[in-house]
């Protein structure tokens, strides 16, 4: 909003320059959300809008079951289909580490804004 000079001299005058500005909550509230809109494929859908790119482009994707975290994708299974993968690669453990093949069929789904792929228990 521009002010006219004169509202400015009188803004000034009544010393209300000085009083600062309060916003109803609601308002604030608005301003400050910072949800961001859900990226294709977040929780809200079961798979991404191009499944067979992220799960030929997974490498380093956290992954997990209903028992919890199984652990890093670390190579993709070529597949009968060039444009998807049969298997991929899960390599676990910390001291010990071991590396598990997870079928694409046992994925259940892919989260590539959490860089995270959720597989059957």
């Amino acid at each position: 909003m521009i002010s006219s000079p004169r509202e400015d001299e009188a803004r000034a005058a009544s010393g209300l320059h000085d009083v600062p500005t309060v916003l109803p909550k609601s308002l604030m509230l608005a301003l400050t959300n910072r949800t961001p809109e859900p990226p294709a494929g977040g929780p809200g859908t079961p798979w991404p809008l191009d499944e067979d790119y992220w799960l030929r482009h997974c490498e380093g994707f956290r992954v997990d079951s209903g028992a919890g975290r199984l652990g890093v994708v670390e190579s993709v299974g070529p597949g009968a289909r060039a444009d998807r993968p049969d298997v991929v690669a899960v390599r676990s453990g910390g001291l010990r580490p071991r590396t598990t093949i997870v079928s694409v069929g046992d994925i259940v789904e892919v989260r590539p804004a959490e860089r995270r792929l959720i597989i059957r228990p």
